[in-house]
């Protein structure tokens, strides 16, 4: 009698657990979610079902490792048809991982027998297909590329992302800063924008960062003297809503933030991610920034708007299907020696998340987008290229990049390039 009550407990435990991790999902608090199901596991971990749910948690906090594990252990137990994205979901993390083969197997499997069709998981599959059937291409190395890891001084085991260069100083994101929230009590982190001299520790930029919001992406004009950044708010732990602000230096000062027009900043979207660079072709000065604002390609979309010599705005333009695709493209930025646009996507045909991609301003059309392959590229989510000269900086969660948890790759930290011509 003992052991029934027990057991009955033990039943009851585990189902609020999953409840929990249920709700958690519904909220978009993976890690929560994650952990919940995790809790559940050690009492059971015999059920088909609660080991996609843990497997679909680990995916979304980019515990790819897990995730494949517990994905493949639904196949050992011959359930797979009671989850009909189970292939295309082992396909998306063995890429993750770095396992082409089994990516290229898993998605092939689960198109097989299907016909294409308007669905995101059908079109997704046929476009990374094609990208694994060209992978080896994909993976080879430029060797006049030497990067380094920056040193803790600079990366922590948060996310640091986007460092530009301004008067000898590295100013970039650090998600490292602790506020709590008024309404529940929890702690949560918020990103400030910093700098760093000599790769010593960084400080915030004074007069830039406003308690409790996300402060991030700074970019420069090109006399450095307009720094454009963003502000975002949490609508939840997964969902967050930007908009794009600039201030001008006065002498040694930055004048307090605008936030820039709606055309910019259309209601009830995201404006993030914001680059300057003038063209040579049309000798304008563009804005580049990043939207989910309706009119693009689908996702993410890059679009650039005139930056008027009376310091106005024109009006806002897609930068095209060229750049823009069905999924995400990111973390834009112009180098005006050269008149080309860097940039991430997880679209184009690439080594796994996002990869780094470069088009080149012709005569006012941007070329077909080229990977710039490892090592700037790896598997994981290789994003915020900038460039300077022969050196610059990217940002990354692949092997290597600290970690917050140690579950998953959570976290990005910056590297540094240089670029070197072997004899």
């Amino acid at each position: 009698m003992f052991l029934f009550g027990s057991q009955s407990i033990s039943a009851q435990t585990r189902k609020a657990f999953i409840r929990a991790g249920d709700e958690a999902m519904t909220a978009e608090n993976y890690y929560v979610a994650y952990l919940h199901y995790q809790s559940a596991l050690t009492i059971d971990s015999t059920k088909a079902p609660l080991l996609y749910r843990f497997a679909e948690a680990a995916r979304r906090i980019n515990d790819y490792e897990n995730a494949a594990i517990f994905y493949e252990r639904i196949l050992y137990k011959k359930t797979e048809d009671q989850f009909p994205l189970l292939y295309f979901q082992l396909g998306t993390v063995s890429k993750y991982l770095g396992e082409y083969d089994k990516s290229l197997f898993y998605y092939k499997k689960y198109i097989k027998g299907k016909e294409l069709n308007n669905s995101f998981p059908s079109i997704k599959t046929y476009q990374e297909i094609k990208a694994l059937e060209q992978i080896d291409s994909l993976k080879i190395k430029n060797d006049n590329i030497q990067i380094k890891h920056l040193p803790r001084a600079i990366n922590t085991p948060y996310s640091e992302t986007g460092g530009r260069e301004k008067d000898g100083y590295l100013v970039y994101s650090s998600l490292r800063y602790k506020n709590k929230n008024i309404e529940n009590g929890a702690t949560e982190y918020l990103s400030q924008i910093v700098q760093s001299r000599n790769n010593l520790r960084a400080r915030p930029v004074k007069g830039i960062n406003k308690k409790g919001m996300h402060n991030s992406n700074p970019a420069f004009n090109s006399a450095g003297n307009i720094l454009y950044f963003t502000r975002c708010g949490n609508e939840n732990s997964a969902n967050i809503k930007c908009q794009i602000y600039k201030s001008e230096l006065r002498g040694t000062r930055w004048t307090n933030p605008e936030v820039l027009p709606e055309k910019i900043n259309s209601s009830g979207f995201t404006a993030t991610h914001p680059a300057v660079g003038r063209d040579t072709f049309s000798n304008k000065e563009w804005l580049f920034f990043v939207s989910d604002r309706t009119g693009g390609e689908g996702g993410m979309d890059i679009w650039q708007v005139e930056i008027l010599e009376n310091g106005q705005y024109g009006s806002p333009k897609n930068a095209g299907k060229g750049i823009n695709s069905q999924e995400d493209e990111i973390t834009p930025y112009f180098e005006e020696a050269t008149q080309q646009l860097y940039f991430s996507s997880n679209w184009h045909y690439g080594l796994g998340g996002y990869d780094i991609f470069v088009s080149e301003n012709i005569n006012g059309n941007w070329t077909a987008p080229k990977n710039l392959k490892p090592p700037f590229n790896s598997s994981y989510n290789d994003i915020y290229f900038y460039k300077k000269n022969n050196y610059g900086y990217f940002s990354s969660n692949r092997e290597g990049a600290y970690r917050l948890i140690k579950e998953g790759a959570c976290c990005y930290d910056i590297y540094e390039f240089e670029e070197t011509i072997k004899e």
